[in-house]
Formats: structure tokens, sequence, C-alpha cells
């Protein structure tokens, strides 16, 4: 399932977005973090294989470039919690996503 993700983001994305550095896990309040990437791509939960449906949040990745230095970065808006029913596998699956896609930085 995490290499069926990783190429599904990776099929879809720009050569420039493919291999993000740093991943955030935006928390309230922090989605607007996500309006500032430059050139961004983004994927509705529910379209990505192996991903849940956010309850409460946006529920989206967006990849693009962020900062002076044009980092590679991708951002999750809206989260899944244990406490929602979620499974601590399914929890999780995205940060194995960001660490298959390359990224060396999660916040």
């Amino acid at each position: 399932a995490f290499t069926d993700t990783t190429n599904y983001l990776r099929a879809r994305l720009p050569l420039e977005l493919s291999t993000p550095k740093v991943a955030i896990i935006c928390g309230s309040g922090l989605g607007q973090l996500a309006d500032i990437i430059q050139d961004k791509v983004e994927f509705a939960y529910e379209d990505i294989p192996g991903f849940v449906s956010s309850t409460g949040h946006e529920g989206k990745l967006v990849f693009g470039l962020l900062g002076d230095k044009r980092t590679q970065t991708v951002c999750m808006v809206g989260r899944f919690h244990l406490y929602e029913g979620y499974t601590l596998k399914q929890i999780t699956f995205p940060v194995r996503i960001f660490k298959m896609l390359g990224v060396e930085i999660l916040i």
C-alpha cells in the first residue's frame, strides 16, 4: 500500500515537487501555512490511495516550494486522530509516505 500511494503521488507531481525535503503536519490554526506555498499542487485525502478522510479539518496534501530558498515541502492540512476511530496504522500512514517521498525534516 505504501508503494502504491507513493507512486500515485509521484505520477501526478511535477518533477520539481516530487521529492519534498520538509513535511509539515498543520495542526489547528496552521492550515493557512499552506496558503504561502508557491507552485503548489493539492490532493484531497479521499483521492489518495490508503489515506482516510479527515474529520473536522480540510483534508488535503499540499506540495510546493516554501520560502526564499524554495524548499520542496509538503503540508498535511487536516489530520486524523485515534479518538476518531482510526487505527494507529491509518494515523501514521502519511508520515510513512513522506519518508518514502524523501522527506528529511518533519514538523
